[in-house]
């Protein structure tokens, strides 16, 4: 089964209470709209079943729910809160509801398509979405852009789009594929 990993802490709230149901990732190719080519770059196809998890290549197997560091970390204020001060050993008093395991769970992907990302001079953003012909282009207000955000783990579409400038620099347009699953039971 392959692996969805996650790390971004903006989206770890949304992870956990599973409305989060899409991933956004880069389709690295020279050109805007990419050519036939694409279809290789994409990691996962629709009906494919996959892991979801935090920071799959991390050494550890429990994550604090707040700041979504590793459970122990002496930087995170929720172990700490729950530890003996000064003790090397920690003994939680009810850790359950601060904590959760690297293994959020298992979907299967629904949906997979491709969009374009981009801000303007003015400094607002656009999505294409190229699953009509030719494109359909929306503002940073357009409904489907609130639902797009949602649907990746922000409750605030400007969150969403200053993560991603801040992540890829969409001064220029980039492409980017959507994989949207539903959670097994």
């Amino acid at each position: 089964m392959k692996i969805l990993s996650f790390s971004a802490v903006e989206i770890l709230p949304a992870l956990l209470n599973k409305t989060k149901d899409q991933n956004v990732r880069p389709l690295f190719c020279n050109e805007i709209p990419c050519t036939s080519f694409h279809k290789y770059l994409l990691r996962f196809k629709v009906g494919e079943k996959v892991k979801l998890m935090w920071k799959q290549r991390s050494k550890y197997d429990i994550f604090c729910k707040r700041c979504g560091r590793y459970w122990g970390n002496p930087d995170c204020v929720d172990f700490q809160a729950w530890c003996e001060v000064g003790a090397v050993v920690w003994k939680p008093i009810s850790s359950e509801k601060l904590h959760f395991p690297k293994l959020l769970g298992t979907g299967t992907i629904t949906e997979v398509f491709e969009i374009i990302m981009y801000k303007l001079k003015d400094g607002k953003f656009r999505i294409t979405d190229l699953r009509a012909e030719g494109g359909i282009d929306c503002s940073d207000d357009h409904s489907f852009v609130k639902k797009f955000s949602f649907r990746d783990g922000f409750e605030i579409n400007t969150d969403m789009f200053k993560w991603f400038d801040k992540a890829y620099d969409l001064s220029t347009p980039k492409m980017f594929v959507v994989y949207r699953w539903k959670y097994d039971r």
